[in-house]
């Protein structure tokens, strides 16, 4: 149990030290109607907070600093924002998906972004300046907290269960299946609640562990039912 505890530690430091390694513009953003990105809310404390940016404001696209007419912005769309590429529908979906998070996330390295934001009330449109920097501890989301804590907590309890009995093999399929969902929810807690985009590579690498533990969590549970 004392390894156990240590591997929980050291999977939470790596998650939150991913997490918060990615530039942050202090924005929550939701998909809007015409797959449009809208502001939800801005952080007090975020780079975004001194801008005349406001809930509720479209965020149309994003560039370099100093380009306010919007001429080498990237714009976005409400599909950026899928937590989960396993929705789209094809694999070619998938690839444009994780070609645009590199793109988005290598412009979000700039020093300096220029935002462009409209209100659609009074159709007046703004560009922006803000200096991403790294996302505080403090402003991961809560269901960042959740996923996390039930992937270490179903790994804990499947290991304390199996070092009661690690002859049975109910016992070490039950700690399997709580391995899997360490390994499908860590990764599933960083990328599902990132702010706009997070590296395609580190997006992939990212899912095909989630999708290992899916798999393992699924099976090792499937085995254990089929078990007499």
């Amino acid at each position: 149990m004392f390894i156990v505890m240590v591997v929980c530690i050291a999977a939470s430091a790596l998650a939150v030290l991913v997490a918060t390694s990615r530039p942050w513009l202090g924005l929550t953003l939701g998909a809007g109607p015409g797959n449009a990105v809208i502001l939800t809310d801005i952080a007090r404390d975020g780079p975004a907070a001194s801008s005349e940016a406001a809930p509720g404001f479209r965020l149309a696209g994003i560039g370099p600093g100093g380009n306010a007419d919007g001429r080498s912005a990237v714009l976005l769309r409400g599909s950026d924002l899928v937590e989960e590429p396993d929705s789209l529908e094809s694999y070619a979906q998938a690839a444009a998906f994780l070609a645009r998070q590199s793109e988005l996330a290598a412009l979000l390295q700039q020093s300096v972004l220029t935002l462009h934001v409209v209100n659609d009330e009074t159709a007046e449109a703004h560009a922006l300046e803000v200096h991403p920097r790294a996302r505080p501890v403090r402003a991961l989301p809560p269901v960042f907290w959740v996923t996390l804590v039930s992937g270490l907590a179903g790994f804990a309890i499947g290991a304390w269960i199996w070092a009661m009995r690690s002859g049975d093999i109910g016992t070490r399929l039950f700690a399997l299946s709580g391995f899997g969902l360490l390994v499908s929810a860590l990764p599933a807690a960083i990328y599902s609640t990132r702010e706009l985009a997070v590296d395609g590579d580190l997006f992939a690498m990212l899912s095909a562990f989630n999708h290992l533990g899916v798999h393992l969590f699924g099976g090792a549970m499937v085995a254990l039912f089929l078990r007499r």
